[in-house]
């Protein structure tokens, strides 16, 4: 800047003019006396602007004063909270202790009960508090040791502004030196331990490594009762859009029932022991609609679980479903965290649901898996929601597959599907059909589904705020236990119209990939006209089971070696796919 023959500062000065700002700096700021340091402003009266070396780096250092408070100021919010920690256990247990049912109560007053006697004694333990509290970035490795070193190195650059002696400035670097070393070792050493500890962990060690390389995003939208309405048209009209695009239902020749193996006409009730269990290894995850946060019912478990092993016998004796555990908070969750914020498109709708209710459905997801499982019911190729499958069991048997296919000369067309909010669009009346005339659900056990699916109402919460209530007439929660399950069962007879074809296939929850060998002998016209097939066979018991198939995101590959794909080459698949060649 202070070269009066350089091109690139006379078009920087330019720029400033045209911009109206101003540039107040007019002295070297280098040890080889440039002007490299600005400070640039355009209406802020800025006051006392003097440069001086600190003598720790090349550059010297540009004081001012600035006559309003700093705009880098840490944010401050208002929080609402509970003092949980200063529970005392022994009177908080007495009070549990003295619960009560009340006699010959429906499971609705029941779970009535249950909210509003653990909120009174939790608000007589912890009653709601408010504070406003400045917001600062967690970090769990910042020990004492590196706050006393910094508080050091405070003290060390004061004397070396005051001094200006050579003593504290080498002082001063040598001490910044290691105080950034400590850092760096206390952080890797925190994460290590983390990662060393937990070498069985999947989940822990995926959710580490992901809270290491993709840092927290903060909400796009500020919570505001408009916000929040926004998001729910969104979903809503969404799912509406698709269900009002698709065809009726009409009896097809692919959903013929069979009859099942076993009936199930009854779920046995449960003990407190079993009820315990489930709350000691189930995840502490709470929201607004829990009456007493769930970590702390996982510490009391043994004086709670009483009350809910009798709300939850009584549901499955009586088939019905309290109104108050069929209620989901909505949170808008960003697809993947590399998306713009901004455009409702890439938000998904995640259910949250009262403790409660997840023990409950957890209990009746146990057994239906074990009625399923003796029965055979599961889909054979289905590795989504089932014990011992995995991505890890789907992604071996497609992987193996298409190498034997190679090893034998042939290549192999593999076709990925996509749906659009399958979760969502699912109609409850031919889901219970499936239910009964697949499954083999009858009586009670049927009842209880029908009173499970019917007379949901969710709304969207962006912070303390939420939206108006809606009802849900379709789809199962994102976010339940038993959604997933429902969804596999849901889709049952898709096998049967793959397996007509001839073709291979394998899923994973609403990801179905279609794959098929191509001979080397033979056209491949053959094997893509059966595909084809097979497609328009699979959209339209889509479309009558109010399912859509996402063309944008559905696509084809043919595998092989890099002499068996020229050799063979496939261009595209009529109905919505184009082939990518990928090399075995």
């Amino acid at each position: 800047m202070d070269s009066h023959t350089s091109k690139l500062g006379t078009d920087f000065k330019q720029v400033l003019d045209c911009l109206n700002l101003q540039q107040l700096v007019d002295g070297p700021t280098h040890k080889k006396g440039h002007t490299l340091d600005l400070v640039i402003t355009d209406s802020i009266p800025l006051t006392d602007l003097h440069i001086y070396d600190i003598g720790t780096s090349d550059h010297q250092a540009v004081n001012i004063k600035i006559p309003q408070s700093s705009q880098f100021s840490k944010p401050k919010r208002h929080i609402t909270f509970r003092n949980i920690k200063n529970i005392d256990p022994a009177s908080f247990t007495q009070h549990l202790q003295l619960l009560s049912s009340p006699p010959s109560s429906s499971v609705s007053d029941l779970i009535d009960y249950y909210n509003n006697s653990l909120s009174h004694i939790l608000d007589t333990h912890a009653p709601l508090k408010s504070r406003t509290v400045t917001f600062t970035r967690p970090a769990p490795w910042y020990t004492t040791k590196l706050r006393d070193m910094k508080r050091s190195g405070r003290v060390l650059e004061r004397a070396c502004k005051t001094s200006d002696l050579t003593v504290h400035k080498l002082a001063y670097r040598e001490h910044q030196r290691s105080y950034a070393k400590a850092l760096t070792t206390a952080r890797l050493e925190h994460y290590s331990t983390i990662i060393n500890n937990n070498p069985g962990n999947s989940k822990k060690l995926f959710s580490t490594i992901k809270h290491l390389l993709q840092p927290q995003i903060s909400s796009y939208y500020t919570p505001s009762v408009t916000n929040c309405n926004q998001f729910l048209d969104f979903f809503t009209t969404k799912i509406d859009q698709i269900r009002s695009s698709l065809s009726f239902p009409n009896t097809s020749i692919y959903d013929i029932p069979k009859t099942p193996v076993g009936q199930l006409s009854e779920f046995s009730l449960t003990t407190q022991q079993e009820v315990e269990k489930i709350i000691r290894i189930s995840k502490p995850s709470t929201c607004s609609l829990d009456p007493i946060p769930s970590p702390l019912l996982k510490n009391f478990n043994s004086s709670i679980s009483p009350l809910i092993t009798k709300i939850i016998n009584l549901s499955l004796k009586s088939g019905n479903v309290p109104t108050s555990l069929k209620t989901a908070l909505i949170k808008p969750l960003l697809k993947k965290p590399t998306l713009d914020p901004e455009p409702l498109p890439n938000y998904r709708p995640i259910s949250n649901l009262p403790f409660i209710s997840k023990l409950l459905e957890k209990v009746i997801s146990s057994q239906l898996h074990n009625h399923l499982k003796a029965n055979s019911l599961y889909e054979k190729f289905q590795s989504g929601f089932r014990p011992s499958h995995s991505t890890e069991t789907a992604l071996i048997r497609v992987t193996s597959d298409l190498l034997m296919a190679s090893d034998s000369g042939s290549t192999s067309l593999l076709i990925l599907l996509d749906l659009s909010a399958a979760f969502d669009t699912i109609d409850h009346s031919i889901l219970l059909h499936r239910l009964q005339h697949h499954i083999g659900l009858s009586g009670t056990a049927l009842h209880w589904f029908h009173s499970y699916l019917t007379d949901r109402t969710e709304y969207v919460a962006l912070g303390d705020t939420k939206s108006r209530p809606h009802k849900v007439t379709c789809g199962v929660p994102q976010g339940s236990v038993l959604g997933p399950t429902l969804f596999t069962i849901y889709m049952l007879p898709l096998g049967c119209v793959v397996s007509r074809h001839g073709i291979n296939f394998h899923c994973y929850a609403d990801d179905t990939q279609l794959y098929l060998k191509i001979s080397p002998s033979g056209p491949p016209s053959v094997t893509v006209t059966r595909l084809s097939s097979c497609l328009e066979e699979i959209e339209a018991w889509m479309s009558q089971n109010f399912l859509q198939l996402n063309g944008s995101k559905t696509e084809a590959i043919q595998t092989g070696t890099p002499q068996q794909l020229r050799s063979s080459p496939i261009t595209s698949i009529s109905l919505f796919v184009k082939v990518n060649p990928g090399a075995a």
